[in-house]
C-alpha cells in the first residue's frame, strides 16, 4: 500500500489557505511550488516521502474527519 501525503512529514496544511486545507488539499515542502496543492488522501508513490510522528498523523485524521463531517 502507497502511503498518503496525510501520513508524510512534509505536507503543510497550515500554510495555505483555510479553504484549501479544509476541501484536502495542502503544500508539500519537498516541491517548494508556490500555489501548487496536493491531496492529502490521495495515494502516492513519493521518493521524498517521509512519516510523520504518530501523533501528528493522529490529529491530521481527526481534523480531516472534522472536515469531512465523520
Amino acid at each position: 500500500m502507497m502511503p498518503k501525503c496525510i501520513t508524510c512529514a512534509l505536507i503543510d496544511l497550515q500554510s495555505v489557505p483555510k479553504q484549501i486545507a479544509e476541501s484536502g488539499f495542502g503544500s508539500c515542502k519537498a516541491h517548494k511550488l508556490t500555489g501548487v496543492y496536493v491531496s492529502i488522501l490521495r495515494d502516492r508513490d513519493c521518493a521524498e516521502y517521509q512519516e510523520a510522528a504518530s501523533d501528528v498523523v493522529a490529529k491530521r485524521v481527526e481534523w480531516n474527519n472534522k472536515m469531512e463531517g465523520k
